[in-house]
C-alpha cells in the first residue's frame, strides 16, 4: 500500500514537471516508514529463532551430559567386564544407547540420545590400583592389626589377593581424618594367575637390576715405590706407596699432596700424623688402613682386600669406590662417596658412623648397620641386611632391593630404628616391635611384621611354605607412591585414546 501511493504520487509529479517543497516532505515521511516496518519485522523474526535456539542447544546440552556420563559408565563397567558390548539405559531421564565393538588392544564405544551421539576410541591397559595391604595368600594374625588411610588418599582400604577365607582375621581397616577413625570394608580381588599380564609382572621381578658394578685397572702399576713421604709435600707424577709410609720432617697440619694416579705394593696404612689428597685414583693392592683422619681421593678408591675406617676417619671419594673383600667403619668413622659403590664382601656401618653415597651402593655380602646411612636417589642393592638397635637408613628416592633377608630390629625398645625409601624390593622382611619401614613394599615371599609400615605392603608368596604374619599392635599407615613408582598389574583399565572423540 505504502508503495502503491509512492508510486501513484511519483507519477503524478512527474507528469506535471513539478517537485514543490510538500512533495518531498511526503516522500521522505513514505521512504522512513517503509524502512521501520522492514526493521520491526526483522527484529520479531530473530527474537522467535533466538528462542528456538535457545531451547535447542539447551536440549543438546542435557544429551551430551548423559552420552558422557553413559560413556563415563561404560569405562568403568569394562574394567569390571571386559567382554561387555553395551546396552540400554537412561541417564538424567533421557534413554541413552551404548554399543561396544572389540578391535584387539582397542574398544570402540558408541553412544547414542535421541538428539546426541559421540564415539571415542578406548585402549586397554593394566591397572595400578592404589592398596594399603595386599597378601597373595596364607596370611595370619597374632592380635590386633590396624591398615590406616585417609579420606583423601587414593588407595583402597586393603585388597587381599586369592586369600582362601572371607574373613580378615583380626585385621582392621580404618579411614582416618581430623583425628576420627571410621571402619571401612576392604575390597578382595581373586585374579587369575594365568592371566598373562600377572605372569608378565611375575617374569619382570625376576630381572630387577643386579647393582652396580665398577671396572678397576692399576693405573700406576709400573710407578716407583715410595717408602717414605715428606710432609707438606705435592708429588707431581704417578707413584707406588709401600705398606709401612714414614713421614719425613712432621709438623702441624701436616698434609701431603698428589697430583696424579697412586697406587700401593701391598696393603698400605696412611698414618694419623698426616692427612692426605689425592687429586687422581688410588688403588690399593690389598688392605687399605686408615689411620689418617682426612683422606680426599678425587678420582676413585679400589681396594682389592679390605677397607678398614677405625679411628674417627673423615674419607671422602669423589668419584666411584671398589672392595673387593670387607668394608668396616667403627669409632665414628664417616664415609663419602659421590658416584657409586661396590663392595663384594661384607659391610658393617658401626654405631655412630656416618655413610653418605650418591648414585648406587652394591653390597654382595652380610650388610650390618648400627649407625646411619644416607643414600638418596640412588640404586641399592643388598644380599642381607640388618638395621640394628636404632639404626637410620635414609634412601629417600631411592629403589632398594634385597635379594635374601630384610631384618630391622633392636634389643632396645626406646630406640626404634627405621629405613625409608621410595621403592623397597625384599625376599624375606623382618619388622621388629617399635621398628620402622617407610616405603612401598613388595615382598617376594614371607614377612613378619611387628612393628610399622608407612607406605604400603605386598606379599607375593612366591614359595609354597611362605607366608604373611602380623602380630599385635603393628600397624600400616598407608602414603601414596610416588608418580614413578610402578606396582603389580592387579586388573584392566580402559582410557580414551587422544584425538578419538567424535560427536556427530
Amino acid at each position: 500500500m505504502i508503495l502503491a501511493l509512492l508510486k501513484k504520487h511519483i507519477l503524478k509529479s512527474t507528469s506535471n514537471c513539478e517537485i514543490s517543497k510538500s512533495g518531498f516532505s511526503l516522500l521522505f515521511v513514505l521512504i522512513t516508514m517503509f524502512f521501520i516496518f522492514i526493521a520491526i519485522s526483522i527484529c520479531s523474526l530473530a527474537i522467535k529463532n533466538t528462542l528456538n535456539t535457545d531451547n535447542v542447544i539447551k536440549t543438546n546440552a542435557n544429551h551430551l551430559m548423559a552420552c558422557e556420563k553413559a560413556l563415563n559408565d561404560t569405562l568403568l563397567k569394562l574394567s569390571e567386564d571386559p567382554e561387555y558390548s553395551g546396552g540400554e539405559l537412561v541417564e538424567n531421564s533421557i534413554p541413552v544407547k551404548v554399543v561396544v565393538f572389540d578391535i584387539g588392544q582397542y574398544k570402540r564405544i558408541i553412544v547414542s540420545s535421541p538428539d546426541k551421539n559421540i564415539e571415542i576410541l578406548a585402549e586397554k591397559q593394566f591397572s595400578v590400583p592404589r592398596y594399603a595391604l595386599a597378601v597373595r595368600n596364607r596370611l595370619s594374625t597374632t592380635g590386633n592389626v590396624r591398615v590406616v588411610t585417609k579420606y583423601s588418599d587414593k588407595a583402597t582400604p586393603g585388597i587381599l589377593i586369592n586369600y582362601g577365607g572371607n574373613s580378615y582375621p583380626n585385621i582392621f581397616f580404618i579411614t582416618s581424618a581430623d583425628g576420627l577413625s571410621n571402619p571401612s570394608e576392604p575390597i578382595k580381588i581373586n585374579l587369575d594367575e594365568s592371566s598373562p599380564f600377572w605372569q608378565e609382572y611375575i617374569k619382570g621381578l625376576q630381572n630387577l637390576p643386579s647393582g652396580f658394578v665398577v671396572n678397576y685397572l692399576d693405573p700406576a702399576n709400573s710407578a716407583p715405590i715410595l717408602n717414605s713421604l715428606n710432609c707438606n709435600q705435592t708429588y707431581l707424577v704417578p707413584v707406588r706407596l709401600g705398606t709401612n709410609l714414614k713421614i719425613n720432617n712432621l709438623q702441624d697440619n701436616c698434609k701431603i699432596t698428589f697430583s696424579s694416579d697412586v697406587s700401593s705394593y701391598k696393603d698400605l696404612l696412611l698414618p694419623s700424623n698426616a692427612n692426605f689428597d689425592f687429586n687422581g685414583q688410588l688403588f690399593v693392592n690389598g688392605n687399605l688402613i686408615l689411620e689418617s683422619k682426612e683422606v680426599n681421593i678425587k678420582n676413585g678408591l679400589n681396594v682389592l682386600g679390605d677397607l678398614n675406617l677405625s679411628n674417627s676417619n673423615n674419607l671422602k671419594v669423589g668419584g666411584s669406590l671398589f672392595v673387593l673383600k670387607n668394608s668396616n667403619l667403627q669409632s665414628s668413622s664417616k664415609l663419602t662417596v659421590n658416584n657409586g659403590a661396590q663392595i663384594k664382601g661384607d659391610f658393617l656401618d658401626d654405631k655412630g658412623c656416618v655413610v653418605n653415597i650418591n648414585k648406587a651402593l652394591n653390597v654382595e655380602g652380610g650388610t650390618k648397620i648400627y649407625g646411619q646411612l644416607i643414600a638418596n636417589n640412588s640404586q641399592i642393592n643388598f644380599n642381607n641386611v640388618y638395621i640394628l638397635n636404632g639404626a637410620l637408613v635414609d634412601a629417600s628416592g631411592s629403589n632398594v632391593y634385597v635379594n635374601r633377608t630384610l631384618n630391622i630390629d633392636g634389643s632396645d625398645i626406646s630406640q626404634g630404628g627405621s629405613i625409608k625409601s621410595s621403592s623397597l624390593y625384599v625376599d624375606s622382611l623382618n619388622i621388629g616391635p617399635y621398628q620402622s619401614v617407610n616405603s612401598t613394599i613388595t615382598v617376594f615371599n614371607s614377612a613378619n611384621i611387628s612393628g610399622n609400615i608407612f607406605g604400603s605392603l605386598l606379599v607375593l608368596n612366591e614359595e609354597p611354605d611362605s607366608n604373611a604374619t602380623f602380630n599385635d599392635g603393628s600397624n600400616i599407615f598407608y602414603l601414596d607412591p610416588p608418580e614413578n613408582w610402578f606396582g603389580p598389574p592387579l586388573g584392566l583399565k580402559f582410557v580414551m585414546v587422544k584425538g578419538s572423540w567424535r560427536e556427530f
